[in-house]
């Protein structure tokens, strides 16, 4: 028996012209609904609160749907023998020297992922009980909603930018003998 995958890692082709559009979103967002003063304390900039207080569908979300969201879809229809992928939620995070998320999971979903926007080095994503994979900026990195995960605080002097998003799985019909 193969020891199971958690990490998928995908490269996103055209992201130096995705990169450019969605850190012009959000500088955007942030400004107009002041952004930085979140309830997770420690995160520089989210659109994530204000989603979920108005119910709102982000802005840029054309833009994944269009460049990033299809190579998850590629990718993970053959991989799991499933017919369909539902994406739900979507949203942004900006961490400035020293700010970070704190370990959670991604609830009522199969799957999460982090796209990769802005990354300096030593600002990876950390997994509780798992070798941590290192994503580059321009790489979407998915893995099962349950496994939990942190950003650790960003050491850098760089801002470290992602979309984070989750979905599930539709299967195929089950056709016994």
């Amino acid at each position: 028996m193969s020891k199971p995958e958690y990490f998928f890692l995908y490269d996103v082709p055209d992201h130096n012209d995705i990169k450019d559009k969605l850190l012009l979103y959000f500088d955007e967002l942030t400004d107009t609904y002041n952004l930085q003063e979140n309830e997770s304390c420690n995160i520089s900039s989210t659109d994530y609160f204000h989603n979920a207080k108005y119910k709102k569908i982000p802005a840029y979300i054309h833009i994944l749907k269009e460049s990033v969201y299809p190579i998850i879809e590629n990718n993970v229809l053959d991989k799991f023998g499933c017919e369909g992928v539902r994406f739900q939620g979507s949203w942004f995070q900006q961490y400035e020297k020293g700010s970070s998320f704190s370990y959670h999971t991604h609830p009522n979903s199969h799957f999460a992922a982090i796209y990769y926007i802005e990354s300096p080095p030593g600002s990876e994503t950390e997994f509780l009980n798992f070798d941590s994979p290192v994503p580059k900026e321009g790489q979407v990195l998915v893995f099962p909603s349950f496994i939990v995960h942190r950003s650790n605080p960003n050491p850098s002097n760089y801002r470290k930018t992602v979309v984070s998003f989750n979905f599930d799985l539709h299967f195929k019909e089950y056709k016994g003998n």
